[in-house]
């Protein structure tokens, strides 16, 4: 493809001015198909028989759904109606499937299979047309019409060639009586709220969605002329805002993942359709967020934080990674190919975007970091680990900010991985239950608010919604690495000090020093939990899991003690964690307390006494000893 560079200009109108074509049908674009998702090189690897174990069982779960779905119309129906009103489940089910049997038929050329494809295409057009019109024109344009726009321009573009003239006049007409009009009454600053929404995975997918659409029917409607330049508008405001946080993405892991794969898609299909290259794609931003979630992806475990920390390598972000050159990204998701040999799946294609995108090769093994302490800057979520990808000891920290959409309460919390077990966890939250989950009583939820997190809290109230961290960073000395995150605004208490410190120390044991300092007497109490067996005692406790233990040594500036409680999920149905509870026994204007965590059972010792204006910690592991003079600002005192 011969790309021509493109100024990257300032402003949003500026933009959206210089990406496009006139709109006269497509002079200055190309007009042959696939034009947009996949390419002749593509379509031959797809009908060619695979070798790597990830693309064998790929091909082979594509092959067995299509010929499961070519008869079966039947769908499972994942949620109970009243749990899925508008039928999104049904809808994302029906996309599926058109998508599976979409690509059978680019690999087996069996017309079943393009037949069964838009059958399904058109049922689920008359599924939103019937039984659920009204709900979903209720919400306006929204997620399940984004990701119907992304369906329908994918199966037009693949299968376009092998349509008939009334086949493909019937996708048009589809998109003409019901979702451009809808696009065109809601998909502008004055109507969705998530219309050029900063941080909103809704964004991504409705836009992104319809901007795909819109690239597919480019030639034959003017009304995805026309919206495309809406499409461009909402979608820099969910792209340009990375350079705010290092690339970083505040939703979290799994909202990352959702909202990217629609917008690097849209992105990527702009370039094919006009043979440009996107000025969004060129922000170094762009690039640096395909590294994001394997920041926090330690052993293939997800470490996020908020509703959706669940993550997994999706076909997108291959083809991302690829376009971007970010080698890095490529070597982390070949490595998960290699080792689950499961093929990538996911919304916004799943299996048949994979079986058509990746080469069945694998890069070389991407290089091992050593000692690592990271902050996203701007994002406020820090993470160390003694290796990546593969850790022994990893530890994931939350700074930043609790005002973004599917935000928790969770500022100062941290979660520890031992090997391949998660021995410390935030508690965890269960399903979305409407309306409470969202409206204005989301932050009474203890699932959801700090209760059940791994934080401080001062007379028995943790960091408060709305709130952020002041200060986040890495800190580095001799023997150590880690993190520091100030979180004294974002507490009850005015006028208050309140920080903490997480050290990994000779890449063997981590130290969690709280620091806390008020105006009045307060009660002081940094809490943790976990799902493990947890074995008592007076000044610590021994956590065992199936593989791995961790030990945990308390200290204090005053005498304290430790105690125990549960969790009680709002569903009761959902496994409790044990609460660790490290508090002085008596009310203090002052708090220091040390955490030490040792991976299986060695003998540990901690202790803590004030010197002059330093705080001295003195911590033993397995007979070596450690010192760390603390400034009362929690910084080392040889750092400042």
């Amino acid at each position: 493809m011969n790309l021509s560079r493109l100024k990257i200009l300032p402003s949003a109108l500026a933009l959206v001015l210089s990406v496009f074509p006139a709109a006269s049908g497509g002079a200055a674009a190309t007009n042959t198909r696939p034009q947009l998702f996949v390419s002749e090189a593509d379509l031959a690897r797809i009908q060619s028989t695979p070798t790597l174990p990830a693309m064998v069982e790929a091909h082979a779960s594509l092959m067995a759904n299509a010929e499961k779905w070519v008869d079966t119309r039947e769908l499972a129906g994942g949620r109970a109606e009243y749990q899925d009103p508008s039928g999104l489940a049904k809808a994302r089910e029906v996309i599926d499937r058109s998508l599976t049997l979409a690509a059978a038929f680019l690999k087996t050329g069996e017309a079943r299979y393009r037949i069964a494809c838009l059958e399904y295409i058109h049922a689920l057009d008359a599924m939103k047309s019937g039984p659920y019109r009204g709900q979903n024109e209720m919400r306006g344009f929204w997620l399940s019409d984004g990701e119907e726009c992304a369906a329908i321009a994918l199966v037009y573009d693949w299968l376009y060639d092998s349509l008939s003239e009334d086949e493909r006049r019937g996708l048009v007409e589809l998109c003409r009586k019901r979702l451009f009009p809808a696009a065109l009454e809601h998909v502008h600053s004055d109507g969705r709220w998530w219309f050029a929404r900063r941080f909103s995975n809704w964004n991504a997918v409705c836009a992104g969605g319809l901007g795909m659409l819109c690239l597919a029917m480019y030639d034959e409607s003017e009304a995805a002329r026309q919206l495309l330049p809406r499409v461009e508008a909402s979608l820099e405001s969910f792209i340009r805002p990375l350079e705010e946080t290092d690339g970083g993405w505040p939703e979290g892991l799994g909202y990352w993942n959702y909202g990217m794969a629609y917008a690097f898609e849209y992105l990527m299909a702009w370039e094919r359709r006009f043979e440009k290259i996107h000025p969004l794609l060129e922000l170094p931003a762009t690039r640096r967020t395909l590294a994001f979630p394997f920041d926090f992806f330690p052993n293939g475990k997800s470490a996020g934080f908020g509703d959706n920390d669940r993550f997994g390598p999706a076909p997108f972000h291959y083809t991302a990674a690829q376009r971007l050159d970010h080698h890095m990204a490529i070597g982390a998701i070949d490595r998960y190919l290699l080792e689950t040999e499961r093929g990538l799946d996911g919304l916004m294609g799943g299996r048949a975007v994979f079986c058509l995108r990746h080469p069945g090769t694998v890069a070389e093994d991407i290089r091992q970091a050593k000692q690592v302490a990271k902050v996203y800057q701007g994002l406020g979520w820090g993470m160390i680990a003694d290796r990546m990808p593969d850790p022994s000891l990893y530890l994931a920290m939350r700074g930043g900010t609790t005002t973004e959409e599917h935000n928790h309460i969770d500022l100062l919390s941290f979660r520890v991985l031992v090997g391949n077990e998660w021995l410390i966890e935030n508690g965890r939250s269960g399903r979305y239950l409407h309306p409470t989950y969202f409206d204005e009583h989301r932050s009474k939820i203890n699932d959801i608010n700090a209760t059940y997190k791994n934080t401080i809290f001062i007379n028995g109230v943790g960091p408060l919604p709305g709130t952020r961290t002041s200060s986040e960073e890495v800190v580095r000395g001799p023997g150590y690495y880690g993190l520091r995150m100030d979180a004294s605004n974002a507490m009850v208490t005015d006028n208050s000090f309140c920080a903490r410190l997480a050290l990994m120390l000779d890449d063997q044991a981590l130290v969690i020093v709280d620091r806390v300092q008020t105006e009045g007497l307060s009660q002081v109490e940094s809490r943790m939990h976990s799902y493990q067996e947890v074995e008592f005692g007076e000044q610590g406790a021994l956590i065992r899991g199936n593989e791995a233990s961790l030990r945990v040594t308390y200290a204090s500036l005053e005498a304290a003690g430790l105690a125990r409680a549960t969790t009680a999920p709002v569903d009761p149905a959902q496994p409790s964690a044990t609460m660790l509870r490290w508090s002085p026994r008596k009310l203090h204007t002052e708090a220091l307390l040390v955490t030490l965590l040792t991976p299986g059972e060695p003998p540990a010792t901690a202790s803590v006494e004030r010197d002059g204006g330093h705080f001295v910690v003195r911590l033993k592991v397995n007979g070596r000893g450690h010192e760390l003079r603390l400034l009362p600002t929690l910084y080392l005192a040889e750092q400042k």
